[in-house]
């Protein structure tokens, strides 16, 4: 599967990078919680894809866990990572960097890259809240 590949149908379908807005026509549900530490997460029942994030975010960052978590959502569908994480012994460490790359080039699709070629990568995942150590995720 290329990610990126699906990114970009996504970003085309509903015209927009907007991650809260994809989800929305997704019809999955976004909220915002308390979650402490966590920043984010992806719930699945038999019926509901769900997001939460946590309140305390700045907007940049909500953007980032919100895109993270849409990942999850259309890459690993029926899939816990907190599940797998605490009651397996398989490794998330794959799915989480699959979901980053997801982010990445959901919120630095390479159509926005070119408008804003006035700027660096680096300046512009940090003006979007992109952690510095995933920014070498986004594939050229």
């Amino acid at each position: 599967m290329n990610i990126k590949d699906e990114v970009v149908k996504l970003i085309n379908k509903y015209d927009t990078n907007n991650p809260f807005l994809i989800a929305k026509e997704l019809k999955i549900i976004v909220m915002f919680a308390p979650l402490g530490n966590t920043l984010g997460h992806h719930l699945y029942d038999s019926r509901f894809d769900v997001i939460h994030i946590n309140e305390k975010l700045k907007e940049e960052m909500r953007t980032f866990v919100c895109a993270h978590e849409l990942g999850h959502a259309i890459l690993h569908k029926g899939v816990s990572t907190n599940f797998l994480r605490y009651h397996s012994f398989f490794s998330t460490a794959r799915i989480e960097r699959q979901a980053h790359t997801f982010a990445v080039e959901m919120i630095l699709p390479d159509k926005y890259l070119k408008e804003n070629s006035d700027f660096g990568l680096y300046q512009l995942a940090e003006m979007h809240g992109i952690p510095k150590n995933l920014i070498d995720l986004k594939s050229h």
